[in-house]
C-alpha cells in the first residue's frame, strides 16, 4: 500500500518520503493495484 500526504505534498513508500503533487494522492487506488508491497 502507499500512502499519499496532502500536507507537505508527500507520498510515503515504506520509509523514504518523496515529494509529489498534491493531486496525485487520488492516484493512490491504482498505485495499488500497479505496486505490491509487503
Amino acid at each position: 500500500h502507499v500512502d499519499f500526504y496532502v500536507n507537505g505534498g508527500q507520498v510515503q513508500p515504506g520509509c523514504a518520503p518523496i515529494k509529489i503533487p498534491w493531486y496525485l494522492k487520488y492516484l493512490n487506488p491504482i498505485a495499488d493495484t500497479l505496486i505490491s508491497l509487503p
